[in-house]
């Protein structure tokens, strides 16, 4: 596809393994793959300690 084309320039993972919602697989512009991985690690951890998403966790394990 055009897209898969595109990523393959900037130097995309080709371990099929890696392809998951964690492993960042291609070359960002202005992030490097570590910057990219921490920037998702302070996104899941601000929603999912948020205390809205807490408390509907809580209520949903706990109270049904």
């Amino acid at each position: 596809t055009p897209l898969f084309e595109k990523l393959r320039a900037r130097n995309m993972e080709t371990d099929w393994t890696r392809f998951d919602c964690y492993t960042p697989v291609f070359d960002h512009d202005t992030l490097s793959r570590e910057e990219l991985a921490e920037l998702r690690e302070r996104a899941f951890t601000r929603y999912y300690f948020s205390p809205s998403v807490v408390r509907r966790i809580v209520r949903r394990f706990f109270w049904t």
